[in-house]
């Protein structure tokens, strides 16, 4: 899927892994949009206002994805308390799951494909969120 044609559409993504920042900056380059890659969640902080979306590690050395969005909802980071955010998981903390699905957050088990990638992005937007057409050569 394109995330947005003739638009700028930014992910916000803050995980610890640069293995993982750097896959999603690929899937995300390829569906259109582009990303903010953050290795820690005081970066991400600061990074916040210039994305559309919020992509955050569950689990980060230097603060817990909870506090990280908890965070982000305090009066200097209004602009974007309401934007949609994504917490990623790895196979331990996929229990914990159901607690997000229950605060109205998405989240993604890692390890996740280009594909998932990309769905779990379009199901956490809004309905008027600038989504394009589907790219054929995107598997």
């Amino acid at each position: 899927m394109e995330l947005a044609p003739g638009n700028s559409f930014t992910v916000l993504v803050v995980d610890h892994d640069h293995h993982v920042r750097n896959f999603v900056e690929r899937c995300l380059r390829l569906a259109g949009a582009s990303a903010i890659l953050c290795a820690s969640a005081f970066e991400g902080l600061h990074a916040i206002e210039f994305a559309n979306l919020i992509m955050v590690d569950f689990a980060m050395p230097d603060q817990d994805s909870y506090e990280f969005l908890h965070r982000r909802d305090k009066p200097s980071h209004l602009a974007r308390a309401d934007h949609p955010a994504i917490v990623v998981m790895g196979p331990g903390c996929l229990q914990t799951g159901s607690d997000f699905r229950n605060a109205g957050l998405s989240y993604l088990p890692k390890p996740f494909t280009q594909v998932e990638l990309i769905d779990a992005i379009l199901k956490a937007l809004p309905k008027d969120a600038p989504v394009g057409k589907p790219l054929p050569a995107f598997i």
